[in-house]
Formats: C-alpha cells, sequence, structure tokens
C-alpha cells in the first residue's frame, strides 16, 4: 500500500512522487505489512520509497514469521527465492500464484486431489504441493469494463445476457439495469509447503 506524506520537499527527495498529470502528487510511502489473523493487528511492517516494490520490502518482514505461524500471500509477492528462503529456516507457506508459474506436476495427484511440483532456484529444487480449484460467478458489469473490452490473462469472461431495454435478461433473473450479465471464469492455484 501507499501513504501519502506531507508535500514537504525533504519527504518529496526521500521518498518520491508517483506520476501525475495534474498538479504534482503528494510524496508517497510505499508500505506492507504482517497482519495476525486472528487479531487483525499488525504484527510487523517495512516502508519505503515511493518506487520501492512490495516485493523487496516483504522480504525484510520474513524474522516476523516463527515456526509455527502460516505465511499467507497473493499474487505479487510469491518468488522462487522466497520458497527457497521459507523451506531452508523451516517456516511454512500457502500463496496464491499467477498462472505465469507454468507449475508441472511431479509424480502422481494425491488422494485429495492436490499434487506436488518442484521449484528450482540456484541449482538447489524445492518440492511444494499444489492446491488448484476452479470458481465461477455471475456478474452484472458496466459497458466498457476491462472484462468486456480487453480480458486480462487470468480470468476468461462470456456474456450471458447484453441487457436489452427492460433490465431482465438471462432467462428473467433480475439484473441491474444498464448492466450486462456475464460469467466469469478462472482457476485458482494456491503452492504450499505443506505436505
Amino acid at each position: 500500500m501507499s501513504v501519502n506524506t506531507g508535500g514537504q520537499s525533504r519527504n518529496a527527495a526521500h521518498f518520491g512522487r508517483p506520476a501525475s498529470t495534474g498538479a504534482p502528487a503528494l510524496p508517497q510511502i510505499r508500505m506492507v505489512e504482517v497482519t495476525d489473523v486472528w487479531t487483525r493487528g499488525a504484527v510487523a511492517w517495512a516502508a519505503g520509497p515511493h518506487g520501492t516494490g512490495e516485493t523487496t520490502l516483504a522480504a525484510h518482514l520474513e524474522p516476523a514469521y516463527g515456526p509455527c505461524d502460516l505465511d499467507l500471500a497473493d499474487r505479487g509477492f510469491p518468488s522462487r527465492e522466497a520458497i527457497a528462503a521459507k523451506i531452508e529456516a523451516g517456516k511454512h507457506f500457502a500463496w496464491r500464484v499467477s498462472a505465469a508459474w507454468k507449475l508441472r506436476r511431479s509424480g502422481r495427484p494425491l488422494p485429495d486431489g492436490t499434487w506436488k511440483a518442484k521449484i528450482t532456484w540456484r541449482g538447489r529444487t524445492y518440492k511444494v504441493r499444489v492446491i488448484e480449484y476452479h470458481i465461477d460467478q455471475v456478474l452484472d458489469l458496466p459497458p466498457g469494463h476491462p472484462l468486456l473490452t480487453a480480458p486480462p490473462a487470468g480470468p476468461s469472461a462470456r456474456i450471458l445476457d447484453d441487457g436489452g431495454e427492460d433490465g431482465e435478461g438471462d432467462g428473467g433473473l433480475c439484473r441491474t439495469p444498464g448492466t450486462i450479465r456475464v460469467e466469469v471464469s478462472e482457476t485458482v492455484t494456491i503452492i504450499t509447503s505443506l505436505m
């Protein structure tokens, strides 16, 4: 996340400003934190200049995790280097990864439908468990929504109803007027150190 600071020149010099097409934006601090899911309290946080990537900052939070903690992270944070560091330190993780990871099965699927894959970092190989599940949902999207005009690499979208004039499409089911009913499908992949 990014947080605005005061507009003083020394803040701008140290933290930097995001790009702006109008008036100069306020200087911003980039931050990431480790949150306890039970208390929702911050356990640790790291901050740096606006141009610092969140994954770079997240690497500084590794000491906040104990041997019995489970690190949960969304796409964009996991890396092969982080997997190696976690496994070598005996720590646990369950991370959502993007399709760009191109994970290959290693051995037969496990009885629960999950499977194992090998991750290589600097000549060493690490095993992870892979959990895949599929999400289908129906959404009412406004015309011009990015899923309708330029679908991203992840989810796929299929138009179920173009709306018509009456706001009742898709077999008469109630729909928000002025929207397009779309079915969105996505496969979600989680990798974990928990075997």
